[in-house]
């Protein structure tokens, strides 16, 4: 079996046409995507894949690693219409980074008008290590 490198991903929350899905993903911390084509994107995300939620608009809200499980349960009625991954070491951002910032730390522009988005090794690292360097709840001291 050929090994893949593991990527970087960015994953649409969907908030614009479901807010309760964008809830619902950071609620549970999972990528998911919803009906055919978009929701076949999700069985791309591999173990070791580091995830950014996306909400539109926004930006970067969440970030994830994949856990190369993929799961399908019923959405709005309709059968198998969610496909999802959990994301191991889930975090949500003190506040989001906006795709202009995404742009200027990977020093090339990056389209997100779509579901699944894939960086390049480079520009995902650079954005990866920035948000979780400048980005991340600091974790209480629970003495």
């Amino acid at each position: 079996m050929m090994k893949f490198k593991n990527s970087h991903v960015v994953i649409n929350t969907n908030y614009k046409h479901n807010p309760q899905a964008h809830s619902e993903m950071l609620r549970e911390g999972k990528a998911a995507a919803y009906y055919h084509p978009w929701k076949e994107k999700i069985k791309r995300i591999q173990k070791g894949d580091k995830v950014f939620l996306y909400q539109s608009g926004r930006g970067i809200v969440a970030i994830g690693i994949g856990t190369g499980v993929v799961d399908a349960k019923d959405y709005k009625g309709q059968v198998d219409e969610e496909y999802f991954t959990s994301l191991n070491s889930f975090q949500k951002l003190k506040a989001p980074l906006s795709a202009r910032e995404m742009k200027e730390i990977a020093g090339k522009n990056i389209v997100f008008q779509q579901t699944y988005l894939s960086l390049d090794e480079e520009a995902g690292e650079k954005i990866w290590t920035y948000i979780t360097q400048n980005y991340l709840e600091e974790p209480t001291d629970k003495k």
